[in-house]
């Protein structure tokens, strides 16, 4: 394992010095890690994109990427040259079943997992579902619980090292101080999907929900689930006709927790003509009348908080391609293995694409507003064929939940409030 880690950082710094042959903005100062640690990756990808332009080398540690900010560019990207970028790097190596979600898969396995779930996430499915979501009325159910331990990752020091040499996690795993050995919390996610699978074999009343729907498409082969998927590489048609395996169905089942209300309470408390602009307009749609998938649908300044909230406040601050054949980006040659970076957090506070940027404004997305502005510089799901398959469900659980809220109460702030949010460094 050793060998591998050195051989790996030969590889890295091979690249590297690749890259800098190509390219003349490429930030290599001593002090850099030390500006990430001190301010976070959000911030120190803002500054290097004021700093350097839309295309910027960095260093994480030994590993070199590129930093692209240009819209265009990002399109060209994440679209015309997807089949050079189809996969994301693997900064951290997931050793459960996260790894088969559709977040990790690579190649055929996502192809196969997105073309198995994106049915899941239509809208007659959706509304089907959304009638039974209630486990949130129940603070001290354990399936909350797990899933706020679970979500509740902290900016270390260890991970920090981790995200400088990604292969020193595999050391910290088994010396059980990885942020990312979750192993009372998957097996508790394990656990809660097999029992609900295994009554639903038995049950004949089953209900319409994300699992069901990733269910009808399971099946239990008997065999090594790992090993059947690694049978399949390069066999086209047996990922088109195999089912789902149990650990891609648990898998799949913590990605889809991974979204949810984000800042939309803190900027509706902070910005009160905002949220009473926003419960008009609930009164006057739907007054006392529970929300449901239909009804929510007519709040259109509801859906421009929410893009405005995912705007200044995005739910990954960056996303990532691997160039898996060299790609020209602008003139550069980008060789095989580079990580491609889009910080999403400086392009949605970019000024060249959002007037007043750091100004809370849901009349940004207006249909008038949208039409002037590059659909590349807005990416809190990403574009092309990985972005988030599971958007709509995010946004329709948002608007269920704050519909519910405000029907009844206001946010406010109180005096521990911090008008200026200050960001964790991720």
């Amino acid at each position: 394992m050793g060998a591998q880690f050195v051989s790996e950082v030969r590889n890295s710094r091979s690249l590297a010095n690749t890259i800098c042959r190509n390219f003349t903005k490429i930030q290599k100062d001593a002090d850099f890690m030390c500006i990430y640690i001190l301010q976070g990756v959000a911030l120190t990808d803002q500054e290097l994109a004021r700093k350097y332009g839309d295309i910027v080398g960095v260093y994480m540690g030994h590993r070199p990427l590129l930093l692209v900010s240009n819209p265009d560019t990002i399109k060209a990207i994440m679209v015309k040259e997807f089949s050079r970028t189809p996969n994301r790097p693997k900064t951290f190596l997931p050793r459960n079943e996260m790894k088969y979600s559709l977040l990790n898969a690579d190649d055929d396995q996502w192809r196969f997992l997105r073309n198995t779930l994106l049915p899941t996430f239509s809208s007659g499915k959706m509304r089907m579902v959304l009638e039974d979501i209630d486990s949130q009325k129940n603070p001290d159910n354990d399936f909350v619980k797990y899933t706020k331990k679970f979500l509740n990752i902290s900016f270390t020091p260890i991970l920090i090292l981790i995200l400088i040499f990604p292969k020193i996690d595999t050391f910290l795993y088994w010396l059980g101080m990885s942020p990312f050995n979750r192993l009372e919390i998957l097996s508790f996610f394990r656990r809660a999907v097999k029992r609900a699978v295994d009554q639903r074999m038995e049950d004949s009343n089953k209900p319409v929900d994300l699992l069901q729907l990733m269910l009808n498409v399971h099946h239990d082969t008997g065999v090594d689930e790992s090993e059947n998927i690694h049978s399949y590489e390069g066999d086209e048609n047996k990922w088109k006709t195999r089912s789902l395996t149990m650990d891609e169905l648990v898998g799949n089942s913590i990605l889809f927790l991974l979204v949810g209300l984000a800042f939309t309470a803190y900027n509706l408390a902070t910005h009160p003509d905002c949220q009473e602009k926003l419960i008009e307009e609930i009164d006057a749609i739907l007054g006392k009348e529970p929300p449901n998938y239909d009804n929510v649908q007519k709040l259109e300044y509801l859906e421009r908080v929410f893009c405005e909230t995912l705007r200044l406040y995005p739910s990954a601050c960056r996303t990532h391609r691997l160039a898996e054949r060299d790609i020209v980006i602008e003139g550069y040659t980008v060789p095989k293995g580079t990580d491609i970076s889009f910080p999403i957090y400086s392009i949605h506070r970019d000024p060249r694409f959002w007037e007043n940027p750091t100004k809370f404004d849901p009349e940004r997305f207006t249909p008038e507003n949208k039409a002037k502005r590059h659909p590349y510089a807005y990416l809190p799901f990403g574009h092309g064929p990985r972005s988030c398959i599971g958007m709509r469900l995010a946004l329709v659980e948002m608007r269920l939940a704050i519909v519910s809220i405000l029907q009844q109460y206001r946010f406010k702030t109180c005096e521990e409030t911090e008008v200026c949010k200050k960001l964790d460094p991720l």
